[in-house]
């Protein structure tokens, strides 16, 4: 009998727009995060954006920051901490920080035009090729001083924002990458500005080999695409996952994380119901305010769903959550706790799958 191997995966970034604090918004939670998983015997893998990371070493390079600032330094300590600790780090992009503009006060302004990772072709004709090349050798040129074998070669789209995707995976490909883990089955999402639609993936299988699109199967890839779980979750558990937390008061954010947003669209209480008791899927997200039931929900729903494949096989399932939305903690550590009783799982990193070649 397999096991599920449950990869936690944090988005190592500050708010898309440029705002939030460093400290409480990636560095503390960061710390927090591990705590709770060291006490459980799980590790975590970090997706760090490096666009942003290297936007900060650029504006501290000259001068812009008051007061000794220096929030890439900051960065660079703990991704060496993380790996110390037996946790991993791999890539994320966010390309919207490639043209930016310190204000000041931590103030920035970033171009949403790149807000989209394939957009990034608009910089020119090697443009994808070279953010990639150089967030791979950033990560390996800061991990390899105390893990000499550390390699990058696991990626996250920023925003899920990776189609069209041709482009991209054969650079992937070229750079010797293993793994995607951008799509979520099933799910789709378009403000005009996000854009994904991964409605018709895979769904049946809990990864698969990929060539030029990371929604179908292709045996002549040889990246692989392991998902971000999602599920179908019926109208009466989405209604109680939100009265539960309302009533328990879960925070949505780490004490002291603040996002400045230009975005002042208010939904009716009357739409916020109303989408409350419609089935959605959902996916498995450790963050968010997200109450213990529903981790434990999406956890037996992986294991019903691949109980064929955990007959003969360890299956991978892969959580999201990210640092600048971990306020949940009390709700996550009674999840660890939970999921320590349970001997069908085991918490894992991308490592999993260079173990079972």
């Amino acid at each position: 009998m397999g096991k599920l191997k449950i990869i936690l995966t944090v988005d190592y970034e500050v708010f898309g727009n440029g705002s939030g604090c460093v400290d409480r918004c990636v560095i503390d939670p960061s710390e927090r995060m591990m705590q709770l998983c060291e006490k459980y015997n799980a590790k975590m893998t970090f997706f760090v954006d490096v666009c942003e990371y290297l936007a900060f070493k650029k504006v501290k390079e000259s001068n812009k920051f008051k007061d000794g600032f220096d929030p890439a330094q900051k960065i660079d300590e703990q991704l060496k901490d993380i790996v110390k600790r037996g946790h991993d780090v791999q890539l994320h992009l966010h390309p919207q920080w490639l043209d930016y503009k310190y204000l000041g006060n931590n103030n920035w302004k970033l171009n949403i035009k790149y807000w989209r990772l394939p957009n990034v072709k608009l910089l020119g004709e090697n443009a994808i090729y070279n953010l990639f090349k150089n967030g791979k050798d950033c990560l390996e040129g800061i991990i390899k001083k105390i893990k000499p074998d550390y390699c990058c070669n696991v990626f996250r789209a920023g925003a899920l924002c990776i189609q069209p995707e041709e482009e991209i995976l054969k650079v992937m490909h070229q750079l010797n990458f293993k793994i995607d883990s951008t799509v979520i089955a099933g799910m789709k999402f378009n403000d005009g500005t996000t854009f994904y639609d991964f409605t018709n993936a895979m769904d049946e299988l809990p990864h698969w080999n990929i060539l030029n699109n990371v929604k179908f199967l292709n045996k002549k890839g040889s990246l692989k695409e392991v998902p971000i779980f999602s599920a179908s979750v019926p109208g009466i558990k989405v209604l109680k996952f939100k009265v539960l937390k309302i009533l328990r008061k879960i925070p949505f954010k780490p004490i002291g994380c603040k996002q400045e947003s230009n975005n002042h669209k208010k939904r009716s209480l009357l739409h916020k119901v109303f989408r409350s008791v419609k089935s959605q899927r959902r996916k498995f997200n450790f963050c968010d305010a997200t109450p213990f039931e529903e981790l434990k929900y999406m956890t037996e729903q992986a294991k019903s769903k691949y109980k064929d494949y955990l007959r003969t096989q360890n299956v991978p399932i892969v959580a999201i959550g990210h640092t600048k939305t971990f306020g949940n903690h009390k709700e996550f550590e009674k999840y660890l706790r939970w999921t320590n009783k349970k001997e069908y799982i085991e918490f894992s990193t991308y490592h999993f799958f260079n173990d079972n070649t």
